[in-house]
């Protein structure tokens, strides 16, 4: 995979976040913006039978023009939050007709977060650095 500094909605088909690590959440804002902060995995590299180094980076995902907004997380016995995966589902053109819009659903170890969106960006925070682990904070 292409590392590029910015990412959108555009590029979904060849993305994935299964394992990524959720560090911050910032809710539907005034602008209809929803936002995650998250270690992004670019490459998995096996070292041998047993372990694997990851390429990692921090990232801002915005999600834009947020409607619908559900979120369902139960945080128990334990902190930390990863993505299992993000799926889209197409819903149609926006009422103006100048848009799409999706259903994301953010299926995460923790639960569920749903809501409707035209689109997202994703920025690199700072450029992926080889790790032992999933998470730049483990």
């Amino acid at each position: 995979m292409e590392i590029k500094d910015k990412w959108t909605d555009a590029d979904f088909d060849i993305m994935g976040w299964h394992d990524s690590r959720l560090y911050q959440i910032k809710f539907p804002d005034e602008n209809y913006n929803f936002t995650l902060f998250l270690d992004y995995i670019f490459k998995w590299e096996k070292q041998n039978d047993e372990t694997f180094k990851f390429l990692v980076s921090p990232c801002e995902l915005k999600f834009e023009n947020i409607s619908n907004f559900k979120m369902s997380l139960s945080f128990e016995n334990f902190l930390e939050i990863f993505i299992v995966e993000i799926r889209r589902e197409k819903l149609g053109l926006t009422p103006n007709k100048k848009m799409m819009e999706w259903k994301y659903i953010i299926e995460t170890d923790r639960g569920d977060i749903e809501f409707e969106s035209t689109g997202f960006k994703m920025n690199l925070i700072s450029q992926p650095i080889l790790s032992d682990y999933q998470s730049l904070n483990s």
